[in-house]
């Protein structure tokens, strides 16, 4: 129960820094950057200007959350009907409490290009800290799953597509704000990328040593790092060795190489930057819960 509590305000936490990025930075400059954010704000130019924002947002989601029911099952309803619900309903507090400028008229100069940065370190945590937990903020990526399921579009192909019409769109509108509407979601999408992948960054370490016994016992003692050794035979030479495989921290680097050349300074050793490292054993403070 307690777990479930913790994802659950994880995925709070992320849409309402997703709200905050939309309603204080996107809104009030009018900035694009696609998904049902961008079709709301693209529909507020065409209805007076005390319109509430998160009565056009309520119904978009709504649409849109009865699609996924009907295209893509109920699972995907239940995954997506928390967050879908909730972003409507803190615009709406927020309208109701705090006008959308309070921020922004604080700049006094860069604002759009501010506003377009801030937006999309803000929304892209968020919707990194919801993806993380296997949820989604629902809206246009309704229409993406419905494409990649039953047009077999690619998921990314999908979401390029559909966020590229709705920026195009609001370049007839405003082509100068549809362009800062792109660095912001440039931004989002980077963002994203990082805080949605669960394991630390790390690298691995490729080494090819005839001393792989003495070697395997140092990491294991300086450096208390695990490794897998496997055999491998030379191109040119047609020797047989072992290699070891040992995936470390950037910290860890410098030790490692300490290690290498202190026991085999003929090792032949390469790295590879790991975008995603987890598991019991690699992150050591797991060890010690």
């Amino acid at each position: 129960m307690k777990k479930k509590l913790w994802i659950f305000g994880q995925i709070f936490f992320g849409t309402c820094l997703v709200v905050i990025g939309f309603y204080f930075f996107l809104l009030p400059t009018k900035l694009v950057t696609g998904g049902m954010m961008g079709i709301s704000i693209i529909f507020s130019y065409f209805v007076p200007e005390n319109f509430p924002i998160s009565l056009i947002m309520t119904i978009g989601y709504g649409v849109l959350l009865f699609l996924g029911l009907f295209f893509l099952g109920k699972q995907f309803f239940i995954r997506t009907i928390f967050s879908t619900v909730l972003t409507p309903l803190l615009t709406f507090i927020l309208e109701l409490t705090i006008p959308n400028d309070y921020f922004t008229n604080m700049i006094t100069e860069g604002r759009f290009l501010i506003s377009s940065i801030v937006s999309g370190l803000l929304i892209g945590c968020g919707i990194g800290i919801v993806v993380r937990k296997n949820a989604t903020t629902g809206g246009i990526d309704v229409l993406q799953n419905i494409l990649h399921k039953y047009c077999k579009i690619p998921f990314s192909i999908a979401m390029y597509m559909l966020d590229g019409l709705i920026i195009f769109g609001a370049m007839f509108i405003n082509f100068e704000l549809a362009l800062y509407g792109v660095i912001s979601m440039i931004i989002c999408g980077i963002v994203i990328d990082n805080i949605s992948i669960e394991g630390k960054v790390g690298y691995t370490a490729f080494i090819i040593t005839t001393e792989y016994e003495k070697l395997r016992d140092a990491i294991f003692l300086k450096i208390d790092r695990g490794l897998t050794m496997v055999k491998s035979i030379g191109g040119y030479s047609d020797l047989e060795r072992k290699m070891i495989i040992c995936t470390i921290t950037s910290m860890e680097i410098y030790a490692l190489k300490l290690v290498v050349n202190e026991t085999d300074p003929k090792a032949f050793v390469f790295y590879v930057r790991t975008k995603e490292a987890y598991g019991y054993g690699f992150n050591k403070e797991e060890l010690n819960k």
